[in-house]
């Protein structure tokens, strides 16, 4: 039952507002305060049914009638299933702790994706970046291919490069030399474009009508004249073929010219860079004749000395202010059908080396029988040389005096000293 008083001010704020009557917390049901559900369209329409009846018999009334109307009580019937119970409400609040949980996780996510996001829009902006510079470059290939294309364009009548004069064979040296030139020109211009699969115009090799070859070399090592501007591994290459040709099978100069000029010859070393070579090995020592009439040869024995010693002291810094002791020896040997006899000398010093060939250094050869007066004769000038180094006590190295000391065989010391 609910007093129409005091509960119509609260019906009339609620129709004045437009609110739902259901928003009133409690009425008074069996003489109790029961909490009616939310949004329960029954209760509100009947509630407000009966309120637009009493506020019209209100209209016009005062005093005493008007307070005999208010006075008046009307029941409404509420049904059990439009009360809100314990049960209900726990329910409705698990469902809305439920709903604030989805709604924490989905905010989490929504920032994690927020980030992803950014990050997603930052690659787009760089990999944008790339694409025009991509489309910058392309155009630029472009521009380049047209360009190339032009010149394909302008040079692929080839007629300009077929040469109407005579053939090869048919002129003489010279006009052979400028017809290389021009045909060496001609293949540049032509293969022009070799680069660009990743290769490089090294030389090309072309046979006349008589079966003469020749070859065209555009590399930037043609410019090297020189043996000693060669790479390392192509003068190694050339004093292999110096020692076979020279030295094994005695082939002249001359031939292995010609040899170069044949068939396949142009894969050997140039004749010239051999000539180098053979040159600059015959620089690295002096080789004399002995005086006298027996035939014999002698390197310059002070010299050798001092090569001997500077390489001992660049190899072990403590021999620099050590006294150098050196061993000469003389030996008779047949090394053939006739006898040589064999003057060399070796460093005391070197106890590893001393005994061995290696530590030994041949001064002279001659070829004879070890006679006395042979070796005087034939040994003036090596003797000279080891004696005055025995007097003076020294040698010089690198502008730097190193003492010696000189030990000879009790055979030698009169030869010697003499």
């Amino acid at each position: 039952m609910c007093h129409n008083r005091r509960r119509y001010n609260m019906y009339t704020i609620a129709l004045l507002t437009c609110e739902s009557l259901t928003k009133i917390p409690y009425f008074m049901i069996l003489k109790g305060l029961k909490q009616v559900q939310e949004n329960c369209s029954r209760v509100d329409e009947c509630l407000r049914i009966h309120c637009a009846k009493v506020a019209k018999q209100l209209i016009g009334k005062r005093g005493g009638s008007r307070q005999n109307l208010l006075a008046k009580a009307k029941s409404v019937a509420i049904r059990h299933s439009e009360l809100s119970t314990v049960t209900l409400v726990n329910d409705l609040q698990s469902q809305v702790s439920q709903l604030q949980n989805v709604n924490a996780a989905i905010t989490n996510e929504n920032k994690i994706l927020s980030v992803k996001c950014k990050e997603a829009s930052t690659q787009v902006g760089q990999i944008q970046k790339k694409i025009d510079k991509a489309t910058v470059d392309i155009d630029k290939l472009k521009t380049e291919n047209n360009k190339l294309y032009n010149v394909i364009e302008k040079i692929s009548p080839q007629r300009r490069f077929e040469d109407k004069g005579k053939t090869f064979v048919e002129v003489g040296k010279r006009q052979q030399e400028r017809k290389l030139q021009t045909l060496a020109t001609r293949v540049e211009q032509a293969l022009w474009f070799s680069e660009s699969f990743g290769l490089r115009l090294d030389r090309v090799k072309l046979v006349d009508d008589s079966g003469q070859a020749h070859s065209l070399s555009f590399s930037s090592e043609k410019r090297l004249k020189s043996y000693k501007e060669l790479p390392g591994d192509e003068q190694q290459d050339i004093q292999q073929v110096l020692f076979i040709i020279y030295y094994e099978f005695c082939i002249g100069e001359a031939a292995y010219h010609k040899l170069t000029c044949c068939l396949g010859g142009e894969e050997l070393p140039r004749s010239y860079l051999v000539k180098q070579c053979k040159d600059n090995l015959n620089k690295l020592c002096y080789i004399e004749r002995t005086p006298g009439e027996a035939d014999g040869a002698a390197l310059n024995f002070h010299d050798e000395l001092s090569t001997v010693i500077e390489k001992m002291i660049e190899s072990d810094e403590k021999l620099r202010d050590t006294v150098i002791k050196v061993k000469i020896s003389g030996d008779g040997a047949k090394m053939t059908r006739l006898t040589n006899f064999i003057i060399s000398f070796s460093i005391l010093n070197a106890e590893d080396t001393v005994m061995s060939s290696k530590g030994n250094h041949t001064v002279a050869v001659i070829k004879g029988h070890e006679d006395y007066d042979l070796l005087k004769r034939s040994c003036s000038k090596i003797f000279d040389d080891i004696n005055k180094l025995g007097r003076a006590g020294q040698i010089k190295i690198k502008d730097k005096n190193v003492p010696i000391e000189i030990f000879v065989g009790g055979d030698y010391k009169v030869i010697f000293a003499s």
